[in-house]
């Protein structure tokens, strides 16, 4: 009997496993230079994320204590979990961490990101925007020897409000 109450446990475990990585969606856009991005979505789970609230509304505005994008008020319903720049056999993993809610697809993932060529051979830059519906926010990495970093994240308000700041204080006149 315990040996039958193992294996349906054991069948059943196995039933979850399949459930929970066909969650899993990935996006592939291929892009001049032998280059691809693949991204990596699954559905958010509220129960694996430490969520702190803010303001009188207690708004959600911390998920595992870091300000997160792609929620405009709300808790996300999707999270990325993986962004690959690949290079002829050369992958490399970008950050990703915050970015929630990201509206692409396989329709619009040529559209959603810029892949250039940088500082000359082995270096790129990768331009994201994300948002579901009307793309809210950006993001911008640098990839150079194989190495990559995420060097912005905001939403365009906070974008154009830096600029004009930036203007500003060091008298740029453009």
């Amino acid at each position: 009997m315990l040996k039958i109450m193992l294996k349906a446990n054991f069948i059943f475990v196995l039933m979850f496993l399949s459930l929970s990585c066909s969650a899993e969606k990935k996006i592939t856009g291929d892009f001049d230079d032998d280059t691809s991005l693949t991204l990596i979505t699954k559905p958010f789970e509220q129960s694996s994320h430490k969520i702190e609230t803010c303001g009188k509304r207690k708004k959600p505005c911390f998920i595992d204590e870091q300000v997160f994008y792609g929620g405009n008020g709300k808790l996300p319903t999707e999270e990325i979990i993986g962004l690959k720049f690949k290079r002829n056999d050369i992958v490399v993993e970008l950050d990703t961490s915050s970015i929630f809610n990201p509206g692409i697809s396989d329709e619009n993932i040529k559209k959603r990101f810029t892949v250039q060529e940088y500082l000359g051979r082995n270096s790129y830059r990768v331009i994201g925007y994300f948002g579901e519906g009307e793309i809210s926010y950006i993001g911008h990495w640098l990839i150079i020897d194989n190495r990559a970093i995420r060097n912005h994240l905001s939403d365009y308000e906070s974008l154009v409000s830096l600029i004009f700041e930036v203007k500003k204080d060091l008298g740029i006149k453009y």
